[in-house]
């Protein structure tokens, strides 16, 4: 199951997220919030000084991940089925 970064609405798996959590990767692009779900990931578009840019308009996909990371704090299981029950709902499109 996927969860999505809360910026640029990349998908990332769960288990790719979990090492982040618990320092096997040490990407300096991965940015987590205090529950441990990801507001910045190595995809996202890198500003002049390199660091990752926060998206003035975000995608369904980035809105939603946000919603749901406040939502279910650390619960990043149940965030990958919140999120993929939205997928299949079709309410991440992006003409929703």
């Amino acid at each position: 199951m996927d969860i999505f970064c809360a910026n640029c609405g990349e998908p990332w798996d769960v288990s790719s997220v979990a090492e982040v959590r618990h320092g096997q990767d040490t990407d300096p692009a991965w940015k987590l919030n205090r529950s441990g779900y990801p507001l910045n990931c190595p995809c996202c578009p890198k500003g002049k000084d390199g660091k990752p840019k926060m998206q003035e308009k975000k995608s369904p996909r980035a809105k939603a991940a946000a919603i749901v990371a406040d939502l279910l704090g650390d619960d990043i299981d149940g965030a990958a089925c919140l999120l993929e029950d939205g997928e299949f709902l079709g309410l991440m499109n992006d003409d929703y």
